[in-house]
C-alpha cells in the first residue's frame, strides 16, 4: 500500500507538472487565437450589419420607386397630369390612390406627396395643401426652398431627380430627408416628394459609430451613437478621401469597398438599385488586446479547468468520453438510459422532432403573407408577368381557375348615372353594384369554377374555367336579365376570345376590352361578342337599348302617348335620317318582333291572341312608311290588350300576391320568389305592385313586417335580436333600420312609449 500510495503521488506530481506545462501553453494559445476570433466575428458582424442595413434600406427605396411607378401609370395621376388647371374630380381621385397606400407609407417610415409646377396645390395620403403649407410642414428653410424652385425652373424634359436634406416633419418632429423626382407624363411635369424618416430609415448603431447615406456623393442622413467630436472628424476626412476611395466605374452596384483612417473603418456600399445611392459604415478599429479583462477571465477558467483534468484524468477517462453525450441528452431533457443504443435513438427522435417544428414554422410564415392573388392575376392579364413566371405564380397561389382553358368577361355599368339623377350616394351605389356582381357571381359559380376581380369604377372583371362561348352568353344573359328587373340597372358583358393557356390571359383579356370600345354595340346589347362587331359592319340601324326599354315601359303602364313617342322618333331616325337601306329595315323588323315577345312574356299573354299580328304572323311589308304604318298600329293595339288584360287579371293577382306575403313574411322573400312562385315576370310583378299598393314590392313588404313587429310589442315584451327573427329581418341591425325609416323611432323607443297600434 505504501508503495502504492508513492507510485501515485509520483504519478501525480508528474502528471500535474506535464500539465501545468501543457495548461500554459494551451492557455496562451486562446488566448492568442480567441483575440484573433473575436476580431475576425466582429469585423463578419460588422460587414453583416452593414449588408443587412442595406438590404432593408434597398427594400425601403424600391418599394418607394415601385409604388411611383405604379402611380405613374395609375388612370388617376394620368388625368391630374394632363389637366392644365386644379381639377378637383382628378385631385380627389389621386387623393385616393394615395389614401390606398397610406397604411404601406406608414410602415415603412414614409410618405409621398405629388404636385405639378405652377400649381399651388400638394396632393398626399393623409390631405391636400398648398405649396407654403407643405413647405413648413417639412421645416424648408429659405436656402432649401430655393434650390427646390431652381430644380422647378430647369428646362430640362426628362426624367431627373434631386435630394433635400435636412428637413424636419413639423408634426412628428421627425428629422427626414425627401427624395424629388420629376416624371414627364403625357407631355406634362409631375414632381413626386419621397420623404423617408431618418430614424426608420437609418439603421441603430452602437456607441462611437456612425452610419452615412450619400447621394451622388453628398451625405444626405446620418446615425451616429456616443460622441459626435471623432465621429465628425473622421467624417471631414473621408469626405476628403471620398474621390479616392471610390473611383469612377470602380464601385459596382451591391459591391463593397474598405479603408481604414486614423484608427476608423471605413466600410462603404453601394446599392443594388441605384449608381447615385451609396451607404458608409464608421466603426472604431479595436486596439492589442482590446477585451483583455474577457479573455483572462475565460483563460483563467481554462487554466482552473484543465489543472483538474489532468489530477483527474486516469480516474475520469471513461467518464471523460461519455460526458458530451450525456450532456446532450441532459440538454434536451432526456433521462438516463440503460440500454447503449437508447441515446442514440433519443437524438434521432428529437432531431426529427426539431426538423417537423422547424417546417410548421415554416408554414405558419406562409400563411401570415399579405395576399397577393388580386395582385398577380392583374398583373398577368396586363402582360407585367412573362411567361416563363406564370407557372410558379398559379403553383404558389393555388390559382387553380388558370389551370384549364378558361374565358374573360368585363361587366361594365352603363346606367350609373340614373341613381346619381335620384340623388343616391357614392356608398349606396358601390352597394347596388356590389349586390348586382354578387348575383352574377352565384349564377356562374353554380355553373363553372370562376374568380371575380373589381377593376375598374364601373367595371368588374370575371374568370371563368370554361370556353363555350353560347353557354356563358346564357348564364349571364339569366343573370343580369335578374338584375335589370330588380335594380334597373343597365349591365354589359364583353366575352372575350377563350384561352386555351395561362399564356394567352393577355389576349383574352384585350378581346374582351376592346368589345367595350363599340358604344353602339354596348347601348344595344347585353351580352356583346365578336360576332355582333362583325354584324355591326355589316349593317347599322338605330334602336338603342335605352330606348327599347322605354318603349316597352310605356307599353307595359298603358302608357300610349308616350310608347307611340318613343316609337316615332325610332322610325324617323331610321327612315329619314339614317336613310336605312331594305336589309336594315328587315333587322330593324327582327328586333321589333324580339321586343315583342319580350313584352308578351312579362304580361304572361299568350301569342295565339295576337295570331293576327303582322310583326308574329310575317306579314310583308313593301315601302318604309308601310312598315311605319303597321307598327304604329300594331304597337296601339298591344297596347289597349294589355290594358284590358290587366283590368281582368290585375287585381286578382295582386290580391294574392299580398295573401302570399301576408303568409310568409317571416321568410327571406324576394321579388323574384314572388314572380316564380305566380309563373310572371320580376318585372310585371313589380308593375302590378306599384298600380295595385301604390308601393314598390320592397317596400309593402317591409311595411307589413313593421306592423306585425309592432303588434308583437303591443301585446308581449320580447328582445329585439328575437322579433327580428320573427318577422324575417336576418339581422337585429336590419330591423331597427327597417322600422326607424317608416316609424321614425326605434323598436326600443315604441316599446317604452308602450303605445297601442
Amino acid at each position: 500500500m505504501k508503495r502504492k500510495r508513492v507510485f501515485f503521488r509520483t504519478l501525480l506530481r508528474f502528471f500535474i507538472i506535464i500539465g501545468c506545462a501543457y495548461t500554459l501553453i494551451a492557455t496562451s494559445v486562446f488566448f492568442y487565437k480567441n483575440d484573433q476570433i473575436n476580431r475576425m466575428r466582429m469585423d463578419n458582424a460588422q460587414r453583416a450589419f452593414l449588408e443587412q442595413a442595406a438590404e432593408k434600406m434597398d427594400v425601403k427605396l424600391q418599394i418607394a420607386g415601385h409604388i411611383a411607378n405604379l402611380l405613374r401609370n395609375n388612370q388617376s395621376l394620368i388625368n391630374y397630369a394632363k389637366s392644365s388647371e386644379i381639377n378637383y374630380y382628378d385631385v380627389t381621385k389621386l387623393y385616393d390612390e394615395l389614401k390606398n397606400y397610406n397604411g404601406l407609407f406608414f410602415s415603412a417610415g414614409y410618405r409621398i406627396d405629388v404636385t405639378k409646377p405652377n400649381q399651388d396645390l400638394i396632393v398626399s395620403s393623409t390631405n391636400t395643401m398648398n405649396v407654403k403649407r407643405f413647405q413648413e410642414e417639412l421645416g424648408m428653410n429659405s436656402e432649401t426652398i430655393a434650390t427646390l424652385q431652381q430644380f422647378y425652373s430647369s428646362k430640362d424634359q426628362i426624367r431627373s431627380t434631386m435630394m433635400l436634406k435636412g428637413l424636419k416633419d413639423q408634426r412628428t418632429g421627425k428629422s427626414m430627408f425627401t427624395w424629388v423626382k420629376r416624371e414627364l407624363i403625357w407631355g406634362q411635369k409631375v414632381y413626386f416628394y419621397i420623404s423617408f424618416y431618418e430614424k426608420d430609415f437609418l439603421p441603430a448603431v452602437e456607441e462611437d459609430q456612425s452610419f452615412i447615406v450619400f447621394y451622388k456623393q453628398n451625405p444626405i442622413a446620418m446615425a451616429t451613437e456616443g460622441s459626435l467630436d471623432p465621429v465628425a472628424a473622421i467624417y471631414d476626412k473621408f469626405r476628403k478621401t471620398w474621390p479616392v476611395l471610390i473611383k469612377p466605374g470602380e464601385l459596382l452596384k451591391g459591391n463593397n469597398l474598405e479603408d481604414s483612417v486614423d484608427g476608423y473603418k471605413l466600410r462603404v456600399r453601394s446599392t443594388t438599385l441605384y449608381d447615385d445611392w451609396q451607404y458608409a459604415y464608421i466603426t472604431p478599429i479595436p486596439g492589442l488586446f482590446y477585451n483583455v479583462s474577457e479573455l483572462l477571465g475565460g483563460a483563467a477558467s481554462i487554466f482552473v479547468a484543465m489543472l483538474i483534468l489532468c489530477v483527474g484524468i486516469g480516474l475520469f477517462a471513461a467518464n471523460k468520453v461519455y460526458r458530451p453525450v450525456k450532456t446532450v441528452i441532459q440538454a434536451f431533457g432526456g433521462e438516463d438510459l440503460s440500454q447503449p443504443n437508447d441515446e442514440f435513438q433519443f437524438l434521432q427522435d428529437t432531431a426529427r422532432n426539431i426538423r417537423m417544428a422547424n417546417e410548421q414554422l415554416k408554414e405558419t410564415l406562409l400563411t401570415q403573407q399579405l395576399p397577393m392573388r388580386n395582385k398577380i392575376l392583374r398583373d398577368m392579364l396586363l402582360g407585367l408577368i412573362p411567361d416563363e413566371k406564370k407557372e410558379h405564380h398559379i403553383e404558389e397561389l393555388k390559382l387553380e381557375i388558370l389551370r384549364e382553358p378558361f374565358t374573360v368577361v368585363i361587366i361594365e355599368f352603363t346606367r350609373l348615372k340614373i341613381f346619381q339623377d335620384r340623388s343616391l350616394t357614392k356608398d349606396a351605389i358601390m352597394q347596388i353594384q356590389s349586390q348586382a356582381i354578387y348575383i352574377i357571381e352565384e349564377a356562374v359559380k353554380a355553373k363553372a369554377l370562376c374568380q371575380v376581380m373589381e377593376w375598374e369604377h364601373k367595371r368588374y372583371l370575371i374568370l371563368i374555367q370554361e370556353i363555350d362561348g353560347v353557354a356563358i352568353k346564357q348564364w349571364f344573359e339569366d343573370a343580369i336579365y335578374t338584375i335589370e328587373a330588380e335594380y334597373e340597372l343597365g349591365l354589359a358583358a364583353a366575352v372575350g376570345k377563350p384561352a386555351q393557356h395561362v399564356n394567352e390571359i393577355e389576349e383574352a383579356y384585350y378581346s374582351a376590352l376592346r368589345l367595350l370600345d363599340y358604344p353602339a354595340v354596348v347601348e344595344k346589347k347585353t351580352i356583346i361578342t365578336d360576332e355582333d362587331i362583325k354584324q355591326l359592319h355589316t349593317a347599322s340601324y338605330y334602336y338603342p337599348l335605352d330606348m327599347e326599354r322605354d318603349l316597352m315601359y310605356a307599353v307595359l303602364r298603358g302608357k300610349e302617348d308616350e310608347a307611340l313617342a318613343i316609337l316615332n322618333r325610332i322610325l324617323e331616325e331610321n327612315l329619314n335620317h339614317l336613310h336605312s337601306n331594305q336589309d336594315m329595315l328587315t333587322q330593324l323588323w327582327f328586333e321589333m318582333r324580339t321586343t315583342v315577345n319580350r313584352i308578351l312574356q312579362q304580361v304572361n299573354i299568350d301569342q295565339d291572341q295576337l295570331k293576327n299580328s303582322w310583326l308574329l304572323s310575317g306579314t310583308e311589308w313593301h315601302t318604309p312608311e308601310d312598315l311605319a304604318r303597321m307598327i304604329t298600329s300594331y304597337f296601339t293595339h298591344l297596347i289597349h290588350l294589355i290594358h284590358d288584360e290587366n283590368q281582368q287579371f290585375g287585381s286578382s293577382a295582386a290580391d294574392q300576391m299580398m295573401e302570399y306575403i301576408h303568409e310568409h313574411y317571416v321568410r327571406d322573400l324576394s321579388l323574384k320568389d314572388i314572380a316564380d312562385h305566380f309563373s310572371l315576370s320580376s318585372g310585371y310583378v313589380s308593375t302590378l305592385f306599384k298600380q295595385h299598393t301604390g308601393e314598390n314590392f320592397k317596400d309593402y313588404l317591409n311595411i307589413y313586417r313593421v306592423k306585425k313587429a309592432k303588434q308583437i310589442m303591443d301585446g308581449e315584451t320580447v328582445k329585439i335580436a328575437d322579433l327580428a327573427i320573427r318577422v324575417g329581418c336576418n339581422s337585429a341591425n336590419t330591423f331597427i333600420r327597417i322600422f326607424k325609416k317608416y316609424e321614425g323611432i326605434s323598436p326600443g323607443q315604441y316599446a317604452g312609449k308602450g303605445e297601442p297600434m
